[in-house]
């Protein structure tokens, strides 16, 4: 469903959803952002990639994005904002985790920096935004045990002094799935 409005408003800056068909959950931030809300949940890749088209030619674009079902029916939410100044973005989305880190090492040797990496529940899909406002080596690991994110935390955080850019995980109880982590310099 489309969320927008013609006035300005709170709209989503970060998005997230977790599960499959009728057992689906969102959570966002809403901001005071100067403009209308624009937002989509529950579209396949090709919609949202009609989406993002549409949307780019009309002067926005992605500002958040998350997928989630299963591997055979995923799905995405999305918000947009307006295009401000010359600023370049992208976003790609991967088969898997190893998918995911050959397309991120290729990123990486850009002048870019990713904002936001998502995947679903299975770590079976992955859709990352990118933008060209870099800030220095960008490091991701995925499929992490609690214990190694701690140990990925203490090494580049508390060590090598980089900060976290993304941090995602999904699951609770024993059905924790594996997190995914990117850090900057």
């Amino acid at each position: 469903t489309l969320v927008s409005s013609n006035q300005a408003t709170h709209a989503p800056t970060i998005l997230t959803a977790r599960g499959t068909g009728g057992d689906s959950r969102f959570a966002g931030v809403l901001e005071a952002t100067g403009y209308a809300a624009y937002a989509r949940h529950d579209v396949t890749l090709e919609q949202l990639e009609t989406e993002v088209s549409a949307a780019y030619d009309n002067g926005w674009k992605l500002a958040t994005v998350d997928v989630y079902g299963s591997f055979a029916d995923p799905r995405y939410i999305a918000a947009f904002e307006p295009i401000v100044g010359f600023e370049g973005w992208g976003w790609y989305r991967a088969d898997g985790a190893s998918d995911h880190q050959a397309r991120f090492v290729a990123m990486t040797q850009s002048w870019v920096r990713p904002e936001r990496v998502a995947f679903n529940d299975d770590s079976s899909k992955f859709v990352t935004l990118w933008s060209d406002t870099y800030v220095g080596q960008c490091i991701a690991h995925h499929d992490m045990t609690s214990a190694q994110y701690q140990a990925f935390a203490d090494q580049y955080w508390n060590q090598l002094g980089y900060y976290p850019v993304d941090v995602q995980a999904s699951g609770s109880g024993n059905t924790i799935a594996p997190a995914s982590a990117v850090t900057g310099a």
